[in-house]
């Protein structure tokens, strides 16, 4: 699989619930999407790392919590 298309798998299948946690952790519906927009970004950059992890999605849900910070 192509990293375009590693990607896109995650984003079908965890976009809603990081949307969701995003939303819980700073109350703004679009800032929420925008953050998990930028997550996925960040994902595509770092495809190769991100293929290495045994959950990628801890490795996405801890990047919207660290752009959340920001």
């Amino acid at each position: 699989m192509d990293a375009r298309a590693f990607v896109e798998s995650l984003y079908l299948e965890y976009y809603t619930p990081l949307r969701q946690y995003a939303l819980r952790l700073i109350g703004d519906p679009g800032l929420a999407e925008d953050l998990v927009d930028d997550a996925f970004l960040l994902a595509l950059t770092r495809t190769e790392q991100l293929r290495t992890y045994r959950n990628p999605a801890g490795w996405l849900f801890r990047t919207v919590q660290l752009l959340a910070r920001n």
